[in-house]
């Protein structure tokens, strides 16, 4: 079924598939004039009124919509990959605030090992590479106990554990910053959506890409990411996230200071 939706101020027209539409929507925005509407409620077209509209990556403008990596039938895996990848990293509050809430697990999950995952390779491929001195007595020692082709086998095998190691570090993350969110009732739109935060979030690790630096800012770009996408997709305040994070520092002192006393 198509939709057609009209700008009552330039009476600019688009045509949107059904299930393109959120199912609640009942705001958009003009993508010619910038004019933000209350779309007609005799039509099928109900949406969420999250604020101005994001546009997709075709210029349409909606309510809250699934991710480019989760619409990457429509425009490619790489063209997912990229734009979802670019949007995270360069306009997180944008994204997170009008990314879906709900949408599945596992379309977040996968998109986080791939990035992640290939974030944390370079990391380790860097690390081998300018702490040369370290590496080669490592392999000498591994060749000596194990044999010669041991050190790639050995590379090979570290290689591996990083989608592994990525899981662990969503499935636990996750599971942490929602249950503080929660103490601090700030977490209102589920544990789905602090998921999603965590897993769209570990494309601050391409910034492994980057010789030395790139962890160190993958590391401080991943917790402004994820603090900007807590805030937005469970549309509370950075007070509430911030006080979330802050509960474990605030045990870790406690527990410090009675064992000094």
């Amino acid at each position: 079924m198509i939709i057609k939706i009209i700008c009552p101020k330039c009476h600019f027209s688009k045509e949107l598939p059904h299930d393109r539409i959120p199912a609640s929507a009942r705001w958009a925005t003009c993508p010619q004039c910038k004019q933000r509407f209350e779309l007609e409620q005799a039509s099928p077209v109900l949406g969420i009124d999250s604020g101005p509209a994001q546009k997709d990556v075709e210029g349409e403008v909606v309510g809250r919509i699934l991710s480019p990596w989760e619409r990457r039938t429509e425009h490619g895996i790489w063209a997912g990959i990229s734009r979802t990848s670019q949007a995270v990293l360069f306009s997180p509050k944008s994204f997170f605030k009008h990314t879906a809430v709900e949408g599945g697990l596992k379309e977040p999950l996968a998109f986080g090992l791939l990035t992640g995952s290939a974030g944390m390779m370079f990391e380790i491929f860097w690390q081998f590479l300018l702490f040369g001195e370290i590496g080669d007595t490592l392999s000498s020692l591994v060749d000596t106990l194990w044999g010669s082709d041991a050190t790639m086998l050995l590379s090979l095998g570290i290689m591996a554990l990083c989608p592994l190691l990525v899981l662990i570090t969503i499935l636990i993350t996750s599971i942490i910053l929602h249950a503080l969110l929660s103490l601090v009732r700030g977490g209102k739109s589920g544990f789905e959506a602090t998921f999603r935060v965590v897993s769209f979030s570990q494309s601050a690790q391409l910034w492994g890409l980057i010789p030395i630096v790139g962890s160190l800012i993958g590391a401080v770009w991943l917790v402004a990411v994820q603090m900007i996408g807590l805030r937005q997709i469970h549309e509370t305040s950075y007070l509430r996230v911030a006080m979330a994070l802050m509960i474990p520092f605030a045990l870790l002192l406690v527990f410090l200071v009675i064992m000094v006393i």
